[in-house]
């Protein structure tokens, strides 16, 4: 899906804190229609953010990655939640296979992230993913705040930014993408910081890829998203 922002290849277990990022279906779809580097489809059942990965990171330097390679991923240990992902933590890239997403994330993160107890296993990695997903809720955080999806419609970078810190009480951090052709900020992510008890921190002081001195768009799910899939194709 989106590129991590700040992990590379390398085996060194040790981290410091949990990078948890979110990403905004619509605008996933609009950056890969713009692209033309994928096709996107939302399914019916996805009408929130939906979960991109938990990242084992770092304060300074990059966080770690792929640090066990005999924990293999295995879609048999995820079955009994599949339904949950499918809805929470979805692979909207229709020309990829279904499972690739969820395989990448575990062999990069997961397997990283199993240190912890509470993540030791790839059910448990992406079981609590889901949970921190509903618990945040984003969606409904930002709504409150008076931050709604709205086409054709942008909301202040500073407004985003101080709607979020009422919401969760902590820095966290905003991705966008820009259309260069329409000259438009969309929001795409939400990194969220938790520490290893996995309790909300700040993520420090990181700008994000927003521009803040250009407002930021925020789609809603097509009006066609309630009835039959959204399919956004590449030509």
């Amino acid at each position: 899906m989106l590129v991590c922002r700040s992990h590379s290849s390398h085996s060194d277990g040790d981290f410091e804190f949990f990078v948890y990022a979110q990403q905004w279906p619509p605008t996933v779809c609009v950056q890969a229609d713009v692209t033309h580097k994928h096709q996107c489809r939302i399914p019916n059942n996805v009408t929130t953010w939906s979960v991109h990965g938990l990242w084992p990171s770092n304060h300074r330097g990059m966080g770690p990655s792929f640090c066990n390679k005999t924990a293999k991923f295995d879609p048999n240990a995820i079955r009994p939640i599949e339904n949950l992902l499918l809805k929470f933590w979805p692979n909207l890239y229709t020309d990829e296979p279904l499972l690739q997403f969820w395989e990448h994330e575990w062999d990069k993160h997961g397997t990283c992230a199993m240190t912890v107890p509470s993540l030791s296993n790839e059910y448990k990695y992406f079981n609590i993913g889901i949970k921190i997903n509903n618990k945040l809720d984003v969606l409904g955080s930002l709504t409150k705040q008076g931050i709604v999806p709205k086409d054709g419609y942008t909301y202040p970078y500073t407004a985003v930014v101080m709607a979020l810190k009422k919401a969760f009480k902590h820095t966290t951090i905003l991705g966008c993408y820009y259309d260069t052709e329409t000259k438009t900020q969309y929001l795409i992510s939400l990194e969220v910081c938790f520490n290893k008890k996995l309790e909300m921190i700040d993520c420090g002081h990181s700008g994000g890829s927003c521009r803040s001195s250009e407002p930021i768009a925020y789609p809603a799910f097509p009006l066609s998203h309630h009835g039959n899939d959204v399919l956004l194709s590449v030509n």
